[in-house]
């Protein structure tokens, strides 16, 4: 769900978008294999946070089975940085090296806007590796939304004591990490060649014509095929109130906006319901168990 509302009404500023093609063609460059890594250090107090010698024993089990991969480091928590840099010398690559403060989000000292393009970056770089290691945060779960392929190709180290020895969570331990797990193949529209070749495109750095078919893919409803008939529902009652009641009309940003839909005179049906019509979706209000994130849209 969270993945078809962010690919249908969220869209990146192309320089934005730039910054992070740049990135991950250079690191695309020099290696195969992209680990994603998301360590929340200083502002992360509604949860406990994870220690980093967890990390590390998958990062180790993950280098092995892949010698010559990138970690791609995405931390607010500069100390975090500068131990993984020095366990893994050359190995480490991201967009920043995290702040030196007790808590990023409630530090007026450092720019707002900085921060949240920062945070932005951090998440979309997140999204193109080939696998992330992650724990309890909005930011990475950011990422598994903009990229689908990536829920099955994640594991949640938040997850501890009986969860963690659950068949259910030991089922998702990966082969790379001595468990039991193989993600499914990807399709060529979802490889991390074609992702960066869609991305460049958004970007505007890279022909057109050399992604008519990524760009045309894009467009398209990739994950849509495997919502349940459920998700597609509660889909289609955002939409419907969307067009009624606004509800994505008064959101956006200095590097993300929020498409729009605006209804006409009140009482006037719009062109699209028009053409529906006897099979045109109810506008009911919102279910009370649409995350409150959404609502708040």
């Amino acid at each position: 769900m969270g993945a078809r509302l962010v690919h249908r009404w969220v869209r990146v500023k192309a320089d934005v978008l730039g910054d992070v093609a740049a990135l991950l063609a250079e690191w695309r460059g020099r290696s195969n294999h992209l680990l994603g890594v998301h360590l929340r250090g200083t502002d992360k107090v509604t949860h406990p946070k994870i220690p980093l010698e967890k990390f590390v024993r998958y990062i180790d089990l993950y280098m092995t089975a892949h010698p010559g991969a990138l970690i791609v480091l995405a931390t607010d928590d500069a100390s975090y940085h500068a131990q993984l840099t020095a366990r893994y010398p050359g190995n480490v690559v991201g967009a920043s090296s995290g702040y030196n403060t007790r808590n990023v989000v409630r530090d007026r000292t450092i720019n707002g806007y900085a921060k949240g393009r920062s945070g932005l970056v951090d998440a979309l770089l997140l999204a193109h590796t080939d696998y992330l290691l992650k724990g309890t945060s909005s930011l990475a779960e950011f990422s598994l939304w903009y990229n689908p392929s990536l829920i099955e190709r994640h594991l949640d180290l938040q997850i501890c004591c009986e969860g963690e020895r659950s068949p259910a969570y030991q089922a998702l331990i990966p082969r790379w990490a001595n468990g039991e797990y193989e993600p499914p193949p990807l399709p060529p529209t979802e490889t991390p060649e074609a992702k960066l070749l869609a991305l460049q495109v958004a970007a505007g750095v890279a022909p057109p014509s050399a992604s008519d078919s990524s760009a045309s893919d894009a467009k398209g409803d990739p994950e849509g095929a495997r919502l349940p008939p459920a998700a597609k529902r509660l889909e289609a009652a955002v939409i419907a109130a969307s067009a009624r009641r606004s509800v994505f009309g008064s959101v956006s940003g200095d590097n993300v906006s929020i498409s729009r839909r605006r209804r006409g005179r009140r009482g006037r049906r719009s062109e699209r319901e028009a053409a529906a019509g006897e099979n045109a979706v109810p506008a009911w209000p919102l279910p009370a168990h649409v995350p409150s994130a959404v609502q708040r849209l």
